[in-house]
């Protein structure tokens, strides 16, 4: 968005060459053509730098029409990943690290409300958001669509973190969960695994970009076999796997996990029926939680930036309000395979 700053803001919000070329310490010129599209001899390392200086520069300068600054944002929590979310699985702990890291740089206010079950109605959320006075806000894992039609509708620059609306326009930060999904399900092909076990609670959409990815893999290699998905049920995961492991079951060397708290629920399970990872059965998860790398054998995984994703969300925000009449984004933060020790080959 950097160029833009230039050419399509308003006054009182538009950067001016010099301020940027005077934060970098290069001529005018030299800033003109870095935010050029037109080809250049300037490195790309001086052009991300320039860019960069603008986008911070500008970001100083975010405002609303009526002059009052972004100081106050509204951070609201979605039911499943509520304050007790954050105990029992700490990915979205993380997230909240990132915005609220992200903020404190910015000097930044933030307030939170958790979204309970029943407590989604718009009503009550505008509710919150006119006691609060707030600037902008952020919804964290928000699945109730109708809600966020309507925050949309209302003109509050706001941002969506770790859930998918197709076709409401609103900014959205989310792990790339169709091809990391793909990367765990690639590496237990590359292994020799051609029976994988898929534990999965498809409640979400974004967990169901991570299904789709499993199933487009296997029917791709010509393995997908639907006798192989597990669906499980939010607080019931351990009870459903147990009792798969207790009945008769089809024939399979590896298990996939939709996150890593399902994966050492799994595994506490296996261990109950005396079974062990690797040598019995080889084991990803998604997400890469801190406490993965310290379970023996450490856990296969794939790792999600979640602090750079909630971070990511608050520049996102700023820049939504500086420039409200751009086109809404999808940014999908790449994910990365981390090879540990619960995979064997075969």
């Amino acid at each position: 968005m950097a160029s833009s700053y230039l050419r399509n803001s308003e006054p009182g919000r538009r950067l001016s060459q010099k301020e940027i070329a005077d934060k970098v310490g290069v001529s005018i010129s030299t800033v003109s053509r870095a935010l050029s599209d037109k080809p250049s001899t300037l490195s790309e390392e001086l052009k991300q730098k320039v860019k960069s200086a603008a986008e911070e520069l500008f970001r100083q300068k975010t405002m609303f029409g009526d002059g009052k600054k972004l100081e106050h944002i509204g951070l609201f929590i979605g039911a499943s990943s509520a304050p007790f979310a954050f105990v029992v699985d700490p990915f979205y702990g993380d997230i909240l690290l990132g915005i609220e890291g992200e903020c404190k740089k910015q000097g930044f206010h933030l307030s939170f409300t958790t979204i309970d079950r029943g407590q989604d109605d718009p009503a009550f959320i505008f509710e919150k958001i006119k006691q609060t006075n707030i600037d902008g806000a952020i919804f964290l894992a928000v699945d109730n669509r109708r809600l966020l039609e309507e925050v949309v509708e209302s003109g509050l620059p706001s941002v969506l973190v770790n859930a998918r609306h197709p076709g409401l326009p609103i900014d959205t930060f989310l792990p790339n969960n169709h091809d990391g999904a793909a990367l765990a399900v690639q590496h237990l092909l590359q292994k020799g695994h051609k029976r994988i076990l898929y534990i999965v609670d498809l409640h979400r959409a974004t967990i169901r970009s991570r299904y789709e990815a499993y199933q487009t893999t296997l029917e791709q290699a010509g393995l997908f076999d639907p006798t192989l998905v597990l669906r499980t049920t939010t607080g019931k995961e351990e009870v459903i796997i147990q009792q798969f492991f207790q009945g008769p079951k089809p024939d399979f060397t590896a298990i996939f996990c939709t996150n890593d708290v399902t994966a050492l629920q799994t595994i506490k399970v296996l261990h109950e029926f005396k079974l062990r990872v690797p040598e019995d059965y080889s084991i990803v998860g998604f997400d890469d939680l801190s406490v993965v790398n310290l379970i023996d054998p450490p856990l296969t995984t794939v790792r999600v930036e979640r602090q750079q994703l909630g971070a990511r969300a608050v520049r996102g925000l700023i820049d939504r309000v500086a420039l409200p009449n751009t086109a809404t984004e999808t940014v999908e933060l790449a994910c990365q395979l981390i090879e540990r020790k619960s995979v064997k080959i075969i």
